[in-house]
């Protein structure tokens, strides 16, 4: 009992405990004079249709997408998102996807088109001008960084084939 009740007197020892966690950091430096993708235009998920529809993204940074055709949407929508760094009071110009169109290509060579695209200034740029090809802003931020958007209509046809359909483009930007 003499022995029960000093062990209980006594300070045990501690045991230090650890563990590590890890973590990414990340971030992008660019140099002035360029402009770099944020993210991809992203339509979401559509239920294969039974009549032709469209999904229009908008050029901001809602993630809502609007659909004809009696299409079924799922997931968010996403406009394509850019970032550049042309300096204070430069003038940018965007020229939209050659023809006005891109094709996405999905399995056995299947297609889907998307046009009628448009841009949306998230920061730093004041449209001055539009035509059905060209965009023009002018950079109003003093840091000369802005930011803008690009969305557009998917057009689905009737029994389009199911599958992944991805594709590119380029945008033409000039500035000076």
């Amino acid at each position: 009992m003499l022995l029960a009740g000093l062990a209980l007197a006594l300070p045990l020892p501690a045991f230090a405990q650890s563990d590590t966690a890890t973590a990414e950091a990340q971030a992008t430096l660019f140099r002035p004079g360029t402009v770099i993708k944020l993210a991809d235009m992203d339509f979401g998920d559509i239920a294969k249709p039974l009549a032709a529809g469209t999904v229009v993204i908008p050029a901001n940074g809602s993630s809502n997408c609007t659909t004809t055709g009696g299409l079924v949407h799922s997931g968010a929508c996403e406009s394509a998102y850019f970032r550049g760094d042309l300096g204070f009071l430069n003038t940018v110009i965007i020229t939209k996807p050659v023809g006005g169109q891109i094709f996405l290509t999905g399995p056995n060579g299947a297609t889907m088109r998307v046009n009628n695209f448009t841009f949306g200034s998230e920061s730093g740029m004041w449209l001055t001008s539009s035509s059905s090809t060209q965009q023009r802003y002018l950079v109003v931020d003093f840091s000369g960084i802005f930011t803008f958007r690009m969305g557009g209509t998917l057009n689905v046809a009737a029994n389009q084939r199911a599958g992944v359909y991805q594709g590119t483009y380029a945008l033409d930007i000039n500035y000076n």
